[in-house]
């Protein structure tokens, strides 16, 4: 683990290592010497004799976080090859000639890296070391300075360009964003970075005072790439990438598949796209949002949506299949660059064109003169041509014209007098034909009101006429209104005709009775041995609104109408639905009064009562009335007990 620090001192060894030999046929990397054991004897001792049997090796020294400042070795090269001492990252902290003696001392250990300084002992010449002067956009390799650029990546906007990205090569890899500058007083002159646009939108450039350019700000689009640099006061640019005016590229892309598609990388800036691959879905492609042209060629195959937009672009155009259209992104939005509207065609003269769809159309249009002239046959005419010679013309007797005059009559039709008509070869006279009722004066002819119609505005027919029916009374014939249901049903109407279906469906009329009929096996309670009685019922209703329906329920007389009693009660548990009274019942319904058997006496006045829930409930008399003193667990709990054979009740069901 790393450290920065420990009390403002270096590590505390076990046992400090003072002295080193070291030979090596190859690169290697020395470790610091911690309490644990460590595998090897390449460590960072006080003093290191260094022997290198190859030409330009490297002794690397180990991560400078492992550490603190004031760490220090003194190299020794005893050998007769010049080696290079490095970082671990591979700078160059010094080169050591044979014969040469340096110090290297840790000045910082925040980086893995870390800060070095050397100075080299026993010299009669002082020799600057390339890595002690080797500053920002410098790298030491070995005694010499080389230039260098570092790169960090900016991937979150907005970003800002500080003083320690001197010499520095920042690359944005978002979407539309923004590089602020730091004030250039605070940078100071000289200072500069570059700077590249590898993301999908516009990077605006922006410095907080001053100008950029001569500007407020500037645009690095997408792919693009600059030096920007301060006096102090501005900033400005080098080499900035300006898209070109008057490039034309093309590109064949596939896009199979569905849904969004970026263009990016290579794709962008490209002009004409012409898109191929097999769709599975909807397709858009998503372009940058700034200013460039797309010309697109949609080649694809899969009948599906296919659109050009940028992100989150609401409507955006669409491409039908094998459509080629011309778009454009304002910055914002991609939009059509061609007007929708349709040319309307022939194109007229004042338009360019001839306003014909014949070239002998639009010589006329264009008063261009004919090259030759015709002399035209017209109709029952033949012959003619050009005059470039004699032309005779003559009468047409193939196609009806012009024949024989003495060979076509007039002849009378219905309605026609014969007389005076004749062939073409004079004069001919038509007369209409007033025999047989044809062609009489109208004056003569008259309209009269008959059954049910009005004699009023009747007349002849020399003039228009109405003809009005006479409204129907109880005295006379005519015409009338249908009435409607609720006017039949209210009634006191005596002008309007009733209908089959409003009188059907008139509340004050019965409707048709309808019969049901069934039988079913009753199941008892109360019984240790149950009667073996079947029933037969009849349903009686029709189909007037709240008229009652009536149920009539009868044991047929086979089998045994008693059973062995074990209970004070005696019911019918399935009472078939349909005779079982319903929830428009205000209460039990009574019937069946007749005798039953209880304990073996026979003729017991009874009652049976049909509820709401499909059972049948029989009553015995306590008293001698009829109508009172029934209870419905009167019975005796053993010996014989049942109903009367053939007996018959009836009950209100609805």
């Amino acid at each position: 683990m790393g450290y920065t620090d420990v009390f403002g001192g270096e590590l505390i060894f076990p046992s400090r290592i003072s002295y080193l030999e070291i030979t090596t046929a190859v690169d290697i990397t020395l470790q610091w010497p911690t309490e644990q054991q460590i595998t090897g004897g390449d460590v960072v001792a006080d003093v290191m004799d260094i022997t290198t049997s190859a030409p330009s090796l490297n002794i690397d020294m180990p991560d400078a976080r492992n550490t603190g400042p004031g760490n220090k070795a003194t190299v020794n090269n005893v050998g007769g090859q010049t080696f290079t001492v490095r970082d671990v990252t591979g700078g160059t902290i010094q080169s050591v000639a044979s014969g040469e003696q340096w110090v290297i001392v840790l000045t910082d250990n925040t980086t893995d890296m870390g800060a070095w300084t050397t100075f080299q002992l026993g010299a009669q010449v002082a020799v600057a070391s390339a890595s002690a002067l080797a500053g920002d956009g410098i790298k030491a390799i070995s005694v010499l300075l080389n230039q260098k650029i570092d790169s960090d990546i900016e991937a979150a906007t907005p970003f800002t360009a500080v003083d320690g990205d001197r010499a520095k090569c920042l690359i944005y890899t978002g979407g539309a964003g923004t590089c602020n500058l730091t004030g250039a007083g605070t940078l100071g002159n000289d200072w500069f970075f570059m700077l590249r646009n590898a993301g999908s939108g516009t990077l605006n450039i922006v410095p907080p005072s001053g100008q950029i350019d001569g500007a407020a700000d500037i645009n690095l689009d997408p792919n693009g790439s600059t030096f920007i640099f301060t006096d102090g006061t501005d900033f400005f640019t080098i080499g900035l990438t300006v898209a070109s005016s008057i490039a034309f590229d093309f590109v064949s892309l596939p896009v199979p598949g569905s849904g969004d598609f970026i263009l990016s990388g290579a794709n962008l800036n490209r002009i004409s796209y012409r898109f191929t691959g097999a769709l599975t879905g909807a397709r858009n492609i998503i372009v940058p949002n700034t200013t460039q042209q797309y010309w697109c060629d949609r080649q694809t195959t899969g009948s599906f949506a296919f659109t050009v937009a940028t992100s989150g672009q609401a409507s955006p155009p669409s491409i039908d299949e094998g459509e080629a259209i011309i778009l454009y992104c304002d910055g914002t939005d991609v939009v059509n660059a061609v007007s929708s509207s349709a040319i309307v065609l022939p194109l007229s003269v004042l338009q360019g064109g001839t306003g014909a769809t014949t070239a002998a159309g639009a010589q006329a249009n264009l008063s261009v003169p004919p090259i030759t002239r015709d002399m035209i046959a017209g109709v029952g005419i033949t012959g003619g041509g050009t005059l470039a010679a004699d032309r005779t013309f003559d009468l047409d007797a193939g196609s009806n014209l012009n024949i024989d005059h003495s060979a076509v009559d007039l002849l009378a039709g219905t309605g026609i007098d014969a007389t005076g008509l004749g062939d073409l070869t004079a004069d001919r006279t038509i007369n209409l034909d007033t025999a047989n009722n044809r062609n009489v004066d109208h004056s003569a002819v008259v309209l009269s009101g008959g059954l049910g119609i009005q004699a009023a505005g009747l007349g002849d027919i020399t003039a228009s006429r109405t003809i009005n029916a006479v409204v129907a009374t109880t005295s006379a014939q005519g015409v009338g209104e249908i009435a409607t249901q609720v006017e039949v049903d209210t009634g006191g109407d005596v002008t309007r005709w009733v209908t089959p279906a409003t009188l059907t469906n008139f509340s004050g009329l019965g409707g048709a009775i309808t019969v049901t009929t069934g039988t079913y096996e009753p199941t008892w309670t109360g019984f240790s041995v149950s009667p073996t009685l079947d029933a037969r019922w009849t349903l009686y209703a029709n189909n007037v609104s709240n008229a009652n329906e009536f149920a009539l329920h009868r044991f047929i007389a086979v089998g045994s109408p008693t059973g062995t009693s074990n209970a004070n009660t005696m019911t019918i548990d399935n009472l078939p639905a349909d005779i079982t009274p319903t929830a428009g019942i205000a209460s039990d319904r009574m019937a069946l009064y007749a005798n039953v058997t209880d304990n073996g006496t026979f003729g017991i006045l009874g009652l049976a009562v049909a509820d709401l829930n499909n059972v049948l409930a029989f009553g015995i008399s306590t008293t001698a009335s009829a109508f009172v003193g029934f209870s419905f667990t009167g019975f005796t709990a053993s010996g014989n007990k049942g109903v009367q054979q053939q007996q018959t009740g009836m009950w209100v069901t609805s």
